[in-house]
């Protein structure tokens, strides 16, 4: 029996989903729509990804790391449902002030 994707609640339309950052640090969310650059340093860690057609958001270790302007439509969100992304709740908080100039990454010790 075929199961249809889950719904996301009225009206949002987010999506949410585990992905794992690539050695080139280049994270494709929809391929040729959606991509993101992180630092290479980060290539191997599991971040969460949180998307709806207004912004997308990256959490790693609990921590927002990066919010973008997303491309995404809603026939993109259908399609990261299909292929397992979860209808998402509100938004993370604390969204980074969006400055430019480059995006430094402070690594611990």
């Amino acid at each position: 029996m075929i199961e249809t994707p889950p719904t996301t609640p009225a009206g949002t339309g987010a999506v949410e989903f585990e992905a794992r950052i690539p050695p080139s640090g280049h994270l494709n969310i929809v391929p040729g729509v959606q991509k993101i650059s992180l630092h290479h340093a980060l290539s191997g860690r599991l971040l969460m990804v949180w998307a709806d057609q207004h912004s997308v958001h990256l959490v790693l270790d609990g921590h927002l790391l990066k919010t973008v302007q997303s491309r995404l439509t809603e026939e993109n969100l259908r399609w990261l449902s299909m292929r397992g992304a979860r209808p998402a709740g509100p938004p993370p908080g604390n969204a980074p002030a969006q400055r430019p100039g480059p995006t430094w990454i402070i690594a611990g010790p």
